[in-house]
C-alpha cells in the first residue's frame, strides 16, 4: 500500500474518527488512522468490515483530496441507506 499523506497528524486523525457523524465517515477516518499507525491493510479491511481493495482506494482518495475526501458524499442526495461507496 502506498504511503498515507501527511494532510493531518495522528491525534487530528483521532479526533475525526472520534467526530464522525456517520458510520461511513467514522470508517474511513478509521482506516486512515490505522494506516498511518501501520497496520497491514488486510488487518485494517478486517476492522473496518471492508475488503484489501477498499482500503487501497480510501487512502488513494485521502492522499489525492485530502481530509474533505473522507466526507459521505450521499449525505447530499437525499438518501440515507448505507452501502459500499464508488469512487
Amino acid at each position: 500500500m502506498r504511503p498515507v499523506a501527511s494532510h493531518l497528524t495522528v491525534e487530528e486523525l483521532a479526533d475525526r474518527v472520534q467526530r464522525a457523524d456517520r458510520p461511513t465517515e467514522q470508517r474511513r477516518w478509521r482506516a486512515i488512522l490505522l494506516s498511518v499507525q501501520g497496520v497491514p491493510s488486510a488487518a485494517i479491511a478486517d476492522s473496518c468490515q471492508r475488503s484489501k481493495d477498499w482500503v487501497r482506494r480510501t487512502v488513494t482518495r485521502y492522499n489525492d483530496v485530502g481530509p474533505t475526501g473522507m466526507e459521505d458524499e450521499r449525505r447530499h442526495n437525499g438518501k440515507e441507506k448505507e452501502g459500499r461507496p464508488k469512487y
